[in-house]
């Protein structure tokens, strides 16, 4: 079973210091990275090292291989990387003028660590592929249920799929053929319907990112139900992405040991706009100032490589983030329509999430996109979060913290914001019942600043002093809700989105 495939170059990030450094003439041309005479290359990089003590602590790996396909003459050598030990344990000459598989054996490390391999050319060397792979022991039957929702961004989805159908899990020659399934829900019911073989595309109303992930949970327990499914992806509709992370998640999935079975896992996220630099690895709510753990860290560098996969968060963005089954049978997501379902449902599981190099995608990152109807769903449903978790010690302090949103707003002179605070308030007075039972979209701006900026100035006051006489019943409300839902509490989901 392959582990992790060797990439040396990705159409979305073309900077090989993400897959490999060299010193001389090194190209990567049709399929092959070629080393010219005297060159040398090495995989001490984000995507290429390999992590032995993740696998060893994690999954039944205790001895692996690395699979190198090449011909030319050269040298290969292994290095193990713990700390500030590196050591050379292989070294082998190569030497072959047509192409053949050279099978490096790979014993546990004896202080954990890193795994990564040099070649220096003798001659022109060309490599073809170079994979680390196991036999197969303890394997688990894996089928990955990925659930994108989309409204209004069909190019994006249509992009994402035509690369998720080149995929070796739509292949009929790979192993992995049949083992995912697609769904698609599409909010704005614009993108015709489809129920293809491992691919459907699913109509839904307007119930926002919760509702149209809701919605793909249920079709995901409907192939559940076949005995199918053992895991769900979320994933955002907008995103970039390597076949190879799926690839690296099946593997993980597949070798887990019993006792981490139940894990879920995290996919970074990248920036879209500098794409060798890791926006977050996971997440740590911390009352709403988040921590994005692993932020704005060049994966470039070498140093800090040897903990990238020890980061630990909370819960993992839906940007692409992974659930057991057995988690997604008995609860479902919270009618929040946009912002903190993630958040909510990930600190509901209670798991810190797996982080593993490689599984990630790329995405824009939320400074680029802030918008009035944003702020709105982010100080509403944080606050809701924050009640549920015990994020604020009291209704008091609650309203602090949104006197500081008003002040900020004020002092920036962002009045749609401002008045976007207001109305979060206002719709979280109203309650648990009001906020389970809504599920559409929030319409509740004008367009003429004059109109914004003195509605704001008026009504920030008037919200604030109905709260200090109705905030504290409302506040006991949303401690009152139920997180987890059963199977059979599906209705009330289903009502909200009109199924």
């Amino acid at each position: 079973m392959v582990l992790q495939t060797n990439l040396f170059k990705e159409e979305i990030c073309k900077d090989h210091r993400l897959f490999y450094r060299k010193q001389g003439n090194v190209q990567f041309k049709d399929g092959y990275l070629t080393i010219e005479d005297g060159a040398e290359i090495s995989t001490d990089t984000y995507m290429n090292m390999f992590d032995f003590e993740f696998w060893q602590q994690f999954c039944s790996v205790s001895e692996c291989c690395l699979e190198l396909e090449f011909c030319g003459d050269g040298t290969v050598s292994m290095c193990s990387w713990c700390g500030e030990k590196e050591n050379i344990f292989y070294v082998k000459k190569l030497s072959s003028k047509t192409e053949r598989r050279e099978i490096v054996p790979i014993h546990p490390v004896k202080d954990g660590g890193m795994i990564y391999f040099t070649l220096t050319s003798e001659s022109r060397m060309q490599v073809r592929r170079a994979a680390y792979t196991v036999t197969e022991t303890g394997r688990r039957e894996i089928h990955l249920s990925l659930v994108m929702c989309t409204y209004k961004r069909n190019d994006y989805v249509w992009r994402n799929l035509e690369v998720l159908k080149q995929s070796c899990f739509f292949d009929r020659q790979s192993s992995l053929f049949g083992k995912m399934s697609v769904h698609i829900v599409d909010n704005a019911s614009e993108l015709p319907e489809m129920r293809e073989p491992f691919i459907h595309i699913h109509h839904n109303p307007n119930t926002g990112g919760s509702g149209g992930f809701t919605r793909g949970i249920l079709e995901s327990r409907k192939e559940d139900a076949a005995g199918q499914v053992s895991h769900i992806i979320f994933m955002d509709d907008d995103v970039c992405f390597m076949e190879e992370s799926f690839y690296r998640l099946y593997a993980l999935l597949s070798l887990l040991l019993p006792c981490y079975s139940q894990e879920t896992v995290a996919g970074r996220m990248f920036r879209m706009d500098n794409k060798t630099v890791q926006y977050t690895a996971c997440e740590v709510w911390n009352k709403g100032n988040l921590i994005h753990m692993g932020h704005e860290k060049d994966m470039t560098a070498r140093e800090g490589l040897l903990t990238v996969n020890k980061e630990r968060g909370e819960y993992g963005g839906w940007w692409f983030c992974c659930f057991p089954i057995e988690f997604a049978k008995e609860n479902l997501p919270l009618p929040f329509f946009l912002h903190c379902d993630d958040v909510e449902y990930g600190l509901r599981c209670g798991k810190s999430p797996l982080v593993l190099n490689g599984i990630q995608v790329w995405h824009e990152t939320a400074e680029h996109r802030m918008t009035p109807e944003m702020a709105y769903y982010d100080i509403r449903n944080s606050f809701i979060v924050n009640t549920i978790y015990g994020g604020f010690e009291d209704w008091k302090e609650l309203l602090e913290r949104w006197r500081c949103y008003i002040g900020m707003y004020h002092r920036e002179k962002q009045y749609a914001l401002k008045y976007a605070a207001v109305s979060a308030l206002k719709d979280y007075m109203r309650g648990s019942s009001y906020f389970l039972s809504c599920a559409k979209k929030k319409t509740f701006f004008s367009d003429n600043p004059k109109v914004l900026k003195l509605g704001a100035a008026v009504s920030w006051r008037i919200t604030g002093w109905i709260y200090k006489r109705t905030g504290k019943k409302a506040f006991q409300s949303y401690r009152g809700i139920t997180c987890r839902y059963s199977a059979g509490q599906a209705d009330c989901i289903r009502q909200y989105m009109k199924l």
